[in-house]
């Protein structure tokens, strides 16, 4: 089938014979100006199928033996969090038809458990945003209040690090995804608010083999007022120990009218960083691989130091208590400031001190 690819009520690209044809340039996804590839971009805005709740919001939505691509254009390839989407070439849909109004499958896709609805109901032309909901974890939108929330499964570790960042973040002034503790779960407010702007991932002009000076190279082509966040985020993600940052949790936002760049996008999806996978043992952080490569950036370019933000000890006390959730801070903390520390002067070895004094090795 051929598509029109949408930008609210403006056509910005045509889908036909297998072949892509940008009508505005201005307001078209990054994506597609940099790849042109519109079955990827379509296919990436999918719900993730390795999920396990996703087989039973499939079933029920009569979508079991539906690819990936063919579940996002169920609803049109619309998300939350832009205003993006695509319609066939003889369709009369305007935006507003393709916007979420409830979160009546959340619980199914969060839980696999089906709520108030009938399980043996025809909800064969239900519109739900759990289907273009992108990522590994269980995850669902919540409609609260008029807004939209995120709500993803985490364990307890999982919880404290995600919210660590969160509060770390802003401690800092680097724009992270506000994150409130659930049962279970955390929960992250729509940072988009309800696609006012357009949120891009990176992966949209940024290549996942590209490395620190790479990426630097094209922001400065693209938009070189990113530059400094992204600095921002490097030094965050090695205090965190952020192993799994790539280009698809990251990422901007765009102007909705005239498609410039406005800034980095919040940063979220941090609940695989710190204690997620257990204590570090290493809190002196000496040798550690995220720091030495925000190093090795450094000595690169002197001049992207001054985009180091500022962290006291004090700080990382405040941000402990405002997570309010019970860890082994004598652990945690002076592995968040030695790894501070080591940026700040520029060494990767050698022995720090913990936040209580010289490091007991029995804590």
């Amino acid at each position: 089938m051929d598509y029109y690819i949408m930008s609210g009520d403006n056509i910005v690209a045509k889908w036909v014979n297998e072949k892509l044809e940008i009508m505005n340039e201005k307001l078209c996804p990054l994506y597609l100006l940099n790849r042109c590839d519109f079955r990827s971009w379509v296919t990436n805005r999918g719900l993730c199928l390795n999920r396990i709740n996703a087989r039973i919001l499939k079933e029920t939505l009569h979508l079991k033996y539906i690819n990936q691509m063919g579940v996002a254009l169920r609803v049109n390839a619309a998300k939350i969090t832009d205003n993006y989407w695509v319609k066939p070439l003889d369709s009369d849909l305007c935006y507003k038809d393709t916007r979420f109004k409830d979160d009546k499958f959340s619980d199914l896709a969060f839980k696999g458990e089906f709520g108030k609805f009938d399980p043996n109901g025809d909800y064969s032309k239900a519109r739900t945003p759990e289907l273009t909901n992108t990522g590994f974890n269980e995850k669902c939108w919540k409609r609260i209040k008029g807004e939209w929330w995120l709500q993803k499964r985490v364990s307890d570790n999982e919880r404290f690090s995600e919210m660590f960042a969160s509060e770390l973040g802003e401690i800092m002034g680097i724009p992270t995804a506000r994150c409130i503790k659930g049962k279970g779960c955390i929960k992250s407010k729509d940072f988009t608010q309800n696609a006012s702007v357009n949120y891009e991932p990176a992966y949209s002009f940024i290549d996942e083999s590209m490395n620190y000076i790479d990426v630097i190279s094209r922001l400065d082509k693209l938009a070189p007022h990113l530059i400094p966040d992204y600095i921002r985020m490097l030094v965050l993600d090695a205090l965190i120990d952020n192993r799994c940052r790539d280009t698809s949790s990251f990422g901007i936002l765009r102007d909705t009218t005239d498609g410039h760049i406005i800034s980095f996008a919040p940063l979220f999806n941090h609940n695989e960083t710190l204690i997620a996978a257990g204590y570090p043992e290493r809190v002196d952080r000496s040798g550690d691989r995220l720091v030495k490569k925000v190093n090795a950036l450094f000595k690169y370019d002197r001049s992207l130091r001054r985009y180091i933000p500022e962290l006291l000890e004090e700080d990382l006390f405040e941000v402990f208590n405002r997570v309010g959730i019970r860890v082994r801070k004598k652990l945690v903390l002076p592995y968040v400031l030695n790894a501070y520390i080591r940026i700040v002067t520029g060494k990767d070895m050698g022995f720090f001190c913990s936040l209580y004094g010289e490091l007991d090795r029995s804590i």
